[in-house]
């Protein structure tokens, strides 16, 4: 429905020529400077030479304009074109005439063009041969004796568009009931060596277009006139050359060679004519000799313009003014001002393109109204509906911001200790609990560092040194902390979409005596059944040489004592392991993953071989050695390989890679081709003696502490353990851990 109206409204605007001005400026933004012309060269009457030679060019003598044809005419100058009006006789004329006929005819032949000028309104005329033209009451033409030596008498007059700025060229003016060509489209026949008595043979006039000459058609209206192109800004379009220096001083002419000059009034305060063009920026006019020079460059480059007829233009107003009401019909309103900009962008660019390519002069105006009109009635009609809910929007707002100031209360008013930091790890907020858990000293650094605040609370150096580094380096931290004597498990959290970490620390000081309590008994326990299981074994041993004649009755019951005895063995070392790699702190060196994997893959080749299981290392050269316990990551290297080797079949594959991930990080992956882990047993791999239990596992004796010694190590030594798996086809398992650089390892 905005498509309709919009479309009839522009339509409507476009058949009117309402905004009139507006029309004919908006196409105006198409013209972009080029590069000076390399075919038309002025010679400026400016203020110099009017000083040197007379307030007046109509008061000099012609024996200057003379020696300007001799020397312009020995540098090679194609063509000579005077827009000066000479219509009184002077005794100077035979001297001028001389000098044009001896150009003319030695060297260069240059060639002559001399202004005329229509006095009054000018009129429509049409020509027996369909040729447009204009015609005045009366003209100013050269003296006869300059007339009978010059190839062209061209009319100079410059008639403005009703918003008073220059855009079009007359192509033929009628003179004394002749035919001539404007002053710009004579320029160009003489360009061409087309002799004035020859012209009106190459011309053919076919409707709207008028073909100068077979390659070189131009648009014209009822008038005539065609629309000349702006490539240049006032006095920035050609090379210039002062008359007075032509005259009295020996300038560079090489620039005029096989050219068209124009000599004319330029920068001349108060005598030159100027005019607004397309082109005029800055409140700067252009002279008529540069809109003449322009024109000329443009009929020589073949740069003429053409605008759009009717026709075309109302069938783009009514495309752009559907199809634009259609994009937006289906936008959201935020979104429809963006739209309206690309659409904008995108007819901007349509135009240009066509402008440059084409030289069609597209109308702007109207197309723009048909693409912004719909988005504009289509955002106010929607801002319309938007206002009929705004009481309800604002109360509602209202209500969330009272709910929000109650939740933000409750979570600062929770037991838990929260605190609010930015991305540098200062403290942004705090709840009253984690103050309350602060010293005077901490609470008094407002501008300290928030684990260097922890550090006035009473965390040891080490543990606020990591956390710092956790947060300088972007990383999470989580783990427990003791202040004085109680014990918090504290966890950062980083917020992307708010740039701030968020901090929690709880209160686990009665869980972490429990937990101490449980460490304590199991260690007991562990100390209290490991003297019983060794006198077990001791007596499974001197059962095992009483047996008599290997009898299978006799010896069956001992295997299974031995057995439990083993596993029960295999659980107190574990627990003991368990406990010590979590409660002990043990010496760190360079450990070589190489030598490590190597020893622990020499250890399993032969259960590997049992099993005709193929055991395959591939060790990366130069990866860089750790800093760890060797003892303990051998541990995890052989639990690793020890589970592969259980859980693959006979005939299966086991590879143990180590590669280095990073300058900083090495990663040891151990990948089997075994029964793999089901899905929904995953999460709970790591648990203390968890076990997965599977028809295929029930055989596989394990204590389901292996895979927590794994993680417990490697959390201690900075690094991550993860796994890959997929039932059935097999598990790989990932350990990373910080890689020991180059210069400390030397230090």
């Amino acid at each position: 429905m905005n498509g309709i109206v919009v479309g009839a409204v522009v339509l409507l605007v476009y058949v009117l020529g309402l905004f009139r001005d507006l029309r004919l400026r908006a196409p105006d933004a198409l013209f972009v400077d080029t590069s000076v012309s390399d075919s038309v060269v002025l010679v400026a009457i400016d203020d110099a030479s009017l000083a040197a030679y007379g307030r007046s060019p109509a008061e000099w003598s012609r024996a200057l304009h003379a020696v300007a044809v001799e020397r312009l005419a020995a540098a090679g100058a194609r063509v000579i074109a005077f827009e000066l009006l000479m219509p009184e006789a002077t005794v100077a004329d035979r001297i001028l005439s001389d000098a044009i006929e001896s150009a003319r005819t030695t060297g260069e032949r240059t060639r002559f063009v001399f202004a005329a000028a229509g006095v009054g309104a000018p009129r429509a005329a049409v020509t027996p041969a369909g040729v447009r033209a204009i015609k005045f009451q009366t003209q100013l033409v050269p003296t006869q004796v300059l007339a009978d030596v010059t190839d062209y008498i061209g009319d100079t007059s410059i008639v403005a568009d009703p918003d008073g700025v220059v855009r079009h060229q007359s192509t033929f003016t009628i003179i004394n009931g002749q035919l001539h060509p404007s002053f710009s489209v004579a320029a160009y026949l003489a360009y061409l060596r087309i002799p004035a008595a020859d012209f009106e043979q190459v011309l053919r006039a076919e409707g709207d277009s008028l073909f100068i000459t077979a390659d070189r058609q131009v648009a014209v209206d009822s008038f005539g006139q065609w629309r000349q192109n702006f490539q240049n800004e006032p006095g920035a379009g050609f090379p210039i050359i002062s008359f007075r220096d032509l005259i009295d001083a020996d300038p560079d002419l090489s620039s005029v060679r096989d050219k068209v000059v124009i000599v004319g009034l330029l920068n001349a305060t108060g005598a030159t004519d100027t005019f607004w063009s397309p082109v005029t920026r800055n409140s700067h006019e252009m002279a008529g000799v540069e809109i003449l020079a322009q024109a000329i460059d443009s009929l020589i480059g073949n740069t003429a313009l053409a605008a759009q007829s009717p026709p075309p233009v109302m069938a783009m107003i009514l495309v752009l003014a559907f199809g634009s009401a259609l994009v937006y019909e289906h936008m959201r309103t935020f979104l429809k001002p963006v739209a309206i900009v690309g659409l904008v962008l995108l007819f901007a660019f349509i135009v240009s393109y066509v402008f440059a390519r084409d030289r069609i002069i597209v109308d702007v105006f109207d197309g723009l109204l048909a693409l912004v009109a719909p988005g504009v009635l289509s955002i106010g009609m929607a801002v319309r509906r938007q206002y009929n809910r705004r009481q309800t929007a604002e109360m509602t707002a209202h209500n969330l911001n009272r709910e929000k100031q109650r939740l933000e209360k409750l979570r600062f008013g929770l037991p838990v200790s929260v605190a609010i930091l930015d991305p540098k790890g200062q403290v942004l907020r705090t709840n009253q609990a984690f103050d309350a858990l602060l010293s005077p000293l901490a609470q008094r650094s407002v501008w300290a560092h928030f684990a260097a605040r922890l550090g006035q609370s009473g965390l040891d150096d080490e543990t606020a040194k990591k956390l710092q580094m956790s947060l300088d380096g972007g990383k999470r931290y989580a783990g427990e902390i003791s202040l004085e004597s109680k014990t918090y498990n504290l966890t950062t959290t980083w917020f992307e979409d708010l740039q701030q970490w968020v901090v929690v620390l709880a209160d686990v000081t009665t869980l972490a005596e429990l937990n101490q309590i449980k460490r304590q008994m199991l260690l007991m326990i562990s100390h209290d059944l490991r003297n019983p299981l060794s006198s077990v074994n001791v007596q499974v041993h001197h059962l095992r040489k009483l047996a008599l004649g290997g009898n299978q009755d006799a010896t069956k019951p001992i295997d299974n004592i031995e057995k439990a005895s083993r596993l029960m063995q295999a659980i107190l070392n574990d627990v003991i392991d368990l406990e010590q790699i979590r409660s002990l702190e043990f010496p760190r060196t360079a450990v070589d993953m190489s030598k490590v994997i190597r020893d622990i893959a020499d250890r399993y080749r032969d259960d590997c071989n049992a099993k005709g299981q193929t055991l395959t290392l591939d060790l990366e050269a130069d990866a860089p050695p750790v800093y760890a316990h060797e003892g303990q990551i051998s541990q995890v290297v052989a639990n690793l390989v020890s589970n592969a080797v259980k859980y693959t079949p006979d005939k299966g594959t086991i590879t143990v890679r180590l590669y280095s991930e990073s300058p900083t990080v090495v990663r040891i992956a151990v990948q089997d081709t075994g029964i793999g882990i089901p899905a929904e047993e995953q999460s709970k791999l790591f648990a203390e003696f968890y076990r997965v239990r599977t028809r295929a596992t029930s055989d596989i004796a394990g204590t389901g502490l292996g895979l927590s010694i794994v993680k417990s190590v490697v959390d201690r030594h900075g690094g991550r353990v993860w796994f890959e798996s997929v039932e059935g086809q097999g598990t790989t398992f990932y350990v990373e851990l910080p890689a020991l650089m180059a210069e400390t390892v030397a230090n």
